[in-house]
């Protein structure tokens, strides 16, 4: 819940698709530093990143579902079948984790992040209307 509160502080003084862009790319430095630390530091990293998760889901589908027009609903439902990857991308950290290191395997929700962080980057310029 505090992540929400601050999240929407900060979406009155920013963009969402900036403050997007930046919360995962803050993500992907948590979770390398918890991929090459131990202890202390490496749990609460990785604890942190449920801080910066509490304003994706919102601004990835409110940036998402603008200017869908009637086709909303269609856009909606779409978005909400992609939370099929917070079912499937857990397990795959866990497989790969098996296989390698736990270090190692943190590189799949890390490359996720990235592409959240892309397309933030991405929804952040100006729509240009024809």
């Amino acid at each position: 819940m505090v992540g929400r509160f601050i999240g929407s502080l900060l979406l009155r003084k920013f963009a969402p698709g900036k403050l997007l862009a930046c919360a995962a790319a803050i993500v992907i430095v948590l979770i390398i530093l918890s991929a090459n630390s131990t202890g202390f530091v490496a749990g609460w990293s990785l604890l942190a990143v449920g801080l910066f998760n509490s304003i994706m889901f919102p601004t990835i589908f409110t940036l998402a579902s603008e200017g869908l027009g009637e086709r909303a609903a269609e856009g909606s439902g779409l978005i909400c079948c992609a939370i099929v990857g917070g079912a499937i991308v857990p397990p795959l950290t866990g497989y790969a984790a098996d296989l390698t290191t736990l270090a190692a395997s943190l590189a799949i929700p890390a490359i996720c992040y990235a592409g959240i962080s892309g397309y933030g980057w991405y929804a952040r310029r100006p729509k240009v209307i024809a």
